[in-house]
């Protein structure tokens, strides 16, 4: 109960921040929320934008993930290790903030990743 209150005293005092924010970094502090504190936070907020924030997170924006995963690594030329989570939170994010739109570009910007990432 003290965590679960502690993550909506934390949610209260940020949440007007994030109609400032890019979709990514919305979503990457609110996937640690519970859905019941999400749920709390949505009730007892009076603002229609961030109700329209939690609305689009819950519906919409936890839901993308890139088409790319871990075996799609597996099979580059990058070693297995944290690098693999970091190359698939940046095409998330990327998917998120709509720098991407197709599977196309998520496969051009992977490229990159693993350009830039690959060992020398």
């Amino acid at each position: 109960m003290k965590t679960a209150l502690l993550h909506l005293n934390t949610i209260n005092s940020e949440i007007h921040s994030y109609p400032n924010l890019s979709p990514s970094r919305v979503v990457r502090r609110l996937e640690k929320i519970s859905p019941v504190i999400l749920y709390a936070a949505y009730q007892i907020s009076s603002s229609a934008e961030e109700k329209k924030i939690i609305q689009k997170y819950i519906s919409e924006w936890k839901k993308i993930k890139p088409f790319t995963d871990g075996h799609a690594l597996q099979a580059s030329s990058i070693p297995p290790g944290p690098i693999y989570e970091k190359i698939l939170e940046r095409l998330r994010s990327a998917w998120l903030d709509s720098e991407i739109k197709s599977k196309k570009e998520e496969q051009n910007l992977l490229r990159d990743l693993i350009e830039h990432y690959s060992p020398k």
